[in-house]
């Protein structure tokens, strides 16, 4: 709509976002005769495949006429492996292992607006370190199935052992640590595959602020979770990208260009009693 609509607007997608309909050939990065053939998609209807950093188009009509538009990414893959981005019309693809987990932030919305024993999100710090490890209350969100690794559709969420002593901060410490449980999963599934240990691990978003899940994270995965000082990095890597496309030299792979904040180590002597306490 912004190049035109359908009175000659351009028709256009990205690596990252083909990746996404697991239509698209991750070797040629063109759409797959074969897979669209047996979904029945006529591959005519479906857009032109670019790279995520280059000149698509410019902006027809209103106060940005003329701008032109020039990084597309998507911040959620595929199933399998997935195209990560392309930074350019020659430019190699880059590749990425992805592990979904379908509930994270919303598991603290639905504690907030559903269950309403919290008031604000930033509030589960506080009401998790202020409670006890004694309540062994567990919880499963699987409000749409569980996602990787397991991928069952028709799971449901629980909540197990509850008792007439469990207060609120138990079951949002419960929640807080079926995030980190997830992750960890996805964590020890990649290594399974891949054979590479991770030696750190990145994190942005809104729950990042939350040192106690930060601390949790470290301990339950056994490495060092590093907190960047931009949380947005999906905000950032798509600037990045419109920069790029731009002459804006500012994509290099041998510089990190999240600067770090704060890294949590996993306290060693204590993992093994959280383990033997959450598992």
């Amino acid at each position: 709509n912004l190049t035109g609509g359908k009175d000659g607007g351009l028709h256009i997608t990205d690596v990252t976002n083909a990746s996404r309909t697991m239509l698209m050939n991750i070797k040629t990065l063109k759409w797959d005769n074969t897979l669209c053939k047996f979904f029945g998609i006529p591959m005519e209807v479906l857009p032109d495949i670019r790279s995520s950093s280059e000149i698509y188009g410019y902006i027809t009509e209103g106060c940005l006429q003329g701008i032109p538009i020039s990084g597309v990414v998507h911040s959620n893959h595929g199933l399998l492996t997935t195209v990560a981005y392309r930074m350019g019309k020659d430019a190699a693809p880059v590749y990425a292992l992805e592990g979904s987990v379908a509930i994270c932030g919303v598991i603290m919305k639905w504690l907030r607006d559903n269950l309403k024993i919290i008031d604000n999100v930033t509030d589960t710090h506080k009401i998790a370190e202020e409670t006890s490890r004694a309540g062994k209350v567990y919880f499963v969100p699987a409000f749409a199935g569980l996602y990787a690794p397991y991928w069952r559709k028709d799971a449901r969420s629980c909540l197990c052992g509850i008792t007439e002593e469990t207060s609120r901060g138990h079951i949002v410490k419960a929640a807080l640590e079926a995030v980190c449980f997830q992750t960890r999963d996805v964590l020890q599934a990649m290594n399974s595959d891949c054979g590479i240990p991770l030696t750190k691990l990145l994190v942005d978003g809104g729950m990042t602020s939350n040192n106690y899940l930060m601390q949790l994270l470290a301990d339950l995965c056994g490495t060092q979770v590093v907190r960047p000082l931009m949380t947005e990095t999906t905000a950032l890597g798509a600037a990045m990208a419109a920069g790029n496309a731009e002459g804006i030299g500012v994509w290099n792979l041998n510089y990190s260009h999240s600067t770090p904040c704060d890294t949590f180590y996993p306290s060693i002597s204590e993992n093994g009693g959280i383990a033997s306490t959450l598992t």
